[in-house]
């Protein structure tokens, strides 16, 4: 899988091509300010999963937010992004943070069994 790393030129089809052949991660999409009609992480879900119709295979774009937005992984019919999944930072961190002690930087509000059970419990959609 590419990790999309993108500069503010970059526009969606450019991205599109970037993808690799099982998907692509978006990394920081809320670091991502967008108040445009058809905002760019649709425009790029979009033409991900077109590119991957041209190519008979399905091409599966997964963002990272600190924000657990569910408009991200809602289906555009529903007003969302249209991507196909979301990393869960916060139980990455949880795990993490309980299976290695380390409680530094990201960490330090992470480390206990109840913490990581929240995190299963929580859900974007």
């Amino acid at each position: 899988m590419n990790t999309l790393d993108l500069d503010p030129d970059t526009d969606s089809e450019t991205a599109a091509h970037h993808a690799g052949s099982l998907g692509a991660s978006i990394d920081a999409v809320h670091a991502i300010l967008d108040f445009s009609a058809r905002p760019f992480l649709q425009e790029l879900a979009g033409d991900v999963h077109q590119t991957g119709e041209r190519l008979n295979r399905r091409i599966h774009c997964i963002a990272e937010s600190d924000l657990n937005d569910a408009r991200i992984i809602r289906p555009e019919t529903l007003g969302g992004f249209g991507l196909d999944a979301q990393w869960n930072e916060d139980f990455h961190h949880a795990l993490h943070a309980l299976a290695t002690g380390e409680r530094d930087g990201y960490y330090a509000d992470f480390g206990s069994l109840k913490g990581l059970a929240l995190q299963t419990e929580r859900t974007h959609s």
